[in-house]
C-alpha cells in the first residue's frame, strides 16, 4: 500500500477492497500531531507569560512589548537593538526614540574629543565637543565599523541639525590611532542638492581671414574667438549655425566647417585649429553649462 512521504498516511488504492482500518490509523496519527503542536502552543504562552510576569507586564501584553521593555529599560551598554516604533512628532516620542538609539552601543559625546571615539553607536554631540567638521555646531553622530584591505576601521558620520529643515552630513574614516582621523569630508547638503546648474550661452562667426599659422611646429593653424566670460575651465559645447533657407550658402557653411579639426577652450576665448583653412565665414552657437 502506498504511504505519503512525510507522516506515512495511508493511501489505499483501487485494487483491494476498501476497509475503515487505514483511515483510522490515518486519524490516530493525525491526532497525535495536532496534539503536539497545541501542547508547544500551550507551553510557548506559558514561557511568555512567565517573562511578562517577571518584567511586571500586564497580562495580555505581547512580543513586542516584551521587546519594548528590554529597550527602554536597558543599559548604554546593550548591544545593538532597533527600537520597536521610531514613528511620532510629540516629545515624549522623540525622546524615547532617541534614548533608544543611543542604547545601539553609544551615548552623549558632550564635550567630548571626537578623535577618541572609535566604538559603534550613535552620539549626542554638543557644541563643546572638540575635533568636529570645521563650521559644524552640534548635533548627532553615527560610528560604524568599515572595511578595507588589510582591516576594518570606524568610520564617523556626522549629522549637524541647524533646522529641521537643513541638515549637513560630514563623513571621515579613522585607519588606526587617535591620531590617524582623515579629514572631514561634507557630502551634499540640502542646498547642494536644489541648487540649479547656470546655463551659458550665445553665438560667435568663425572668419575664415586672419588665422595663425603653426603647421611648421605642431601641423595646425589656429583663430582665437573672444567669448566674454568663458573660463579655461569650461567645455563648451559648440556647433555650426546654417541659414536654412540658402542650400548653397548652407553647404560651402558645412565644407568650411569641416575643415575645423578641433575646438579648445581658454579665458575668453575658444581656439579653433584647422589643417586646411576654411574659406567663408562659419557662424557658430556655444553652450556652457556650470
Amino acid at each position: 500500500m502506498n504511504v505519503t512521504e512525510n507522516y506515512g498516511l495511508q493511501k489505499p488504492d483501487d485494487s483491494i477492497l476498501v476497509s475503515p482500518d487505514p483511515f483510522n490509523e490515518n486519524a490516530d496519527v493525525i491526532d497525535a500531531l495536532l496534539k503536539t503542536l497545541s501542547d508547544g502552543q500551550e507551553d510557548y504562552q506559558a514561557e511568555l507569560a512567565a517573562v511578562m510576569s517577571s518584567l511586571s507586564l500586564p497580562a495580555g501584553s505581547s512580543l513586542a512589548d516584551v521587546l519594548q521593555y528590554i529597550i527602554d529599560n536597558s543599559g548604554s551598554d546593550m548591544p545593538a537593538v532597533i527600537p520597536i516604533s521610531m514613528g511620532g512628532t510629540g516629545a515624549t516620542t522623540q525622546a524615547a526614540a532617541y534614548n533608544a538609539l543611543t542604547h545601539m552601543g553609544g551615548g552623549d559625546a558632550q564635550g567630548l574629543d571626537l578623535n577618541t571615539i572609535t566604538q559603534p553607536g550613535f552620539y549626542g554631540v554638543s557644541g563643546g565637543s572638540t575635533n568636529k567638521p570645521t563650521g559644524a555646531a552640534a548635533g548627532n553622530m553615527l560610528v560604524l565599523p568599515y572595511r578595507l584591505t588589510g582591516g576594518i576601521y570606524p568610520i564617523q558620520l556626522f549629522f549637524d541639525h541647524k533646522s529641521y529643515e537643513v541638515i549637513d552630513v560630514w563623513v571621515r574614516i579613522n585607519q588606526g590611532g587617535n591620531d590617524n582621523w582623515k579629514s572631514w569630508n561634507k557630502l551634499a547638503s540640502q542646498a547642494d542638492l536644489t541648487a540649479k546648474a547656470t546655463l551659458l550661452k550665445g553665438t560667435a562667426t568663425l572668419p575664415f581671414s586672419s588665422w595663425t599659422n603653426q603647421v611648421s611646429s605642431n601641423g595646425y593653424y589656429y583663430k582665437d574667438v573672444a567669448i566674454a566670460g568663458l573660463l579655461a575651465t569650461d567645455m563648451p559645447k559648440v556647433g555650426i549655425v546654417k541659414t536654412g533657407t540658402n542650400a548653397a550658402s548652407d553647404a560651402l557653411i558645412q565644407d568650411a566647417w569641416n575643415c575645423i579639426a578641433m575646438a579648445e577652450s581658454m579665458a575668453g576665448v575658444i581656439r579653433f585649429k584647422a589643417r586646411t583653412l576654411p574659406l567663408v565665414n562659419v557662424p557658430f552657437q556655444w553652450e556652457v553649462t556650470r
